[in-house]
């Protein structure tokens, strides 16, 4: 899960499943834990303590949490 092969997933414009992150602008940081306002753009992670899954990203689309 940790991998950064897992977390919040986003349709790009040819239609495939992509991480949210991956349509920024930005450097791509994978964290583990729960989002902080202090992360940037691009960040994204995995809080295993509360099963969520979260990403700092600059789009609007449909978001879901997925493997990608």
């Amino acid at each position: 899960m940790v991998s950064g092969n897992f977390g919040v997933a986003a349709v790009d414009s040819a239609g495939n499943l992509t991480g949210a992150v991956a349509q920024n602008v930005a450097e791509h940081r994978i964290r583990v834990g729960p989002w902080n306002a202090s992360y940037t753009l691009g960040s994204y992670g995995v809080d295993p303590d509360s099963n969520t899954v979260w990403a700092v990203v600059n789009h609007a689309g449909r978001f879901a949490a997925g493997r990608f």
